[in-house]
């Protein structure tokens, strides 16, 4: 299997309130192109997230994200997530960060039902951070 990615984001942040509360803008495509058994395929994943985030003690934020997956293969329409669920992003040292997330897929206002095929039931995420 052969395949090309270029994956495009734009991430806005702001305070609500400074040092303590924060809300975030997500908006994310990556265009794929993968050969597979001699021929290519083409997909166009969106993605778009909204979170907020406010301060916790121990150098910790405890947040919410909404996110909503669409799929394009061939250039239809073939599936759509919407995912809820809570964040934590703790900072260990000054160096060393961490974030965990859980989201469930919960039911597209417009379908009425979980698109499964396409999509997990539950995603979790860890990403960890070393700055050096």
């Amino acid at each position: 299997m052969q395949s090309y990615v270029l994956p495009v984001k734009l991430l806005a942040d702001m305070p609500l309130i400074p040092e303590k509360t924060f809300v975030a803008f997500n908006l994310g495509y990556a265009p794929t192109f993968a050969r597979i058994g001699g021929t290519w395929q083409q997909e166009n994943p969106v993605t778009i997230a909204l979170s907020a985030s406010t301060a916790i003690p121990g150098n910790a934020f405890l947040g919410v994200e909404i996110r909503q997956l669409t799929l394009n293969q061939h250039g239809f329409f073939s599936g759509r997530a919407l995912f809820v669920g809570p964040s934590l992003f703790v900072r260990l040292s000054n160096a060393i960060v961490v974030k965990v997330a859980w989201e469930a897929q919960i039911p597209a206002e417009t379908a009425g039902r979980n698109d499964l095929v396409n999509y997990e039931r539950n995603e979790v995420r860890a990403q960890f951070a070393w700055d050096f």
